[in-house]
């Protein structure tokens, strides 16, 4: 509601929403890289990993929280972005928008994979989060390119977020595979 009345012509509701979109990842990603840590910290971490509970769980379970967490946001964000693309008067044909909503999913997937594994890391929280955040958001866009290229120059079909997409999907399995390890190994404790 404050969005709309603080906006002064119809095309800054469409950017603002763009903004929207990227706090709530922002946001996503700052609490997925604080989730393990005081847990790290106190040494409850430990306590949980001797619990009846497989790895997978624990990491799934807290992936679980996380979405939860930011899901009425997303859905409120989601309604908005339908109703000023679809349903107003005034719509933008803007051809990018599945895009984009496409883009978001995947990145509110993927990010809060690569926060907890960050989580996990003895360093600064702020450094943390920021090397999440590149990783999660900044790294699939500029290594996508090349990957698209190389698509192209295979003969290969190309769709606009294909390369984007891959590399954010192939760093989130990274980023679950050695969260894994590491808490099946226990090497928390010597990093």
């Amino acid at each position: 509601v404050a969005e709309v009345l603080l906006t002064t012509s119809v095309s800054d509701l469409y950017q603002s929403q763009r903004g929207l979109l990227l706090l709530l990842l922002l946001a996503l990603g700052f609490s997925a890289v604080g989730s393990f840590r005081s847990e790290r910290e106190s040494g409850a971490l430990e306590l949980l990993l001797v619990a009846p509970l497989r790895v997978n769980q624990i990491i799934f379970g807290r992936l679980r929280g996380l979405w939860m967490q930011f899901l009425p946001a997303l859905v409120v964000l989601l309604a908005a972005n339908f109703y000023l693309n679809y349903g107003w008067a005034h719509p933008p044909g803007d051809v990018d928008t599945r895009a984009t909503l496409v883009q978001f999913a995947c990145t509110f997937v993927t990010l809060p994979v690569i926060g907890l594994y960050f989580s996990m890391r003895r360093m600064n929280f702020i450094v943390a989060w920021l090397l999440a955040c590149a990783l999660g958001l900044l790294l699939p866009w500029f290594a996508g390119g090349p990957l698209m290229a190389l698509m192209q120059a295979l003969g290969l079909p190309q769709v606009g977020l294909v390369g984007p997409l891959v590399v954010q999907l192939v760093l989130a399995c990274a980023a679950w595979l050695k969260l894994h390890f590491d808490l099946s190994r226990r090497r928390f404790a010597l990093k």
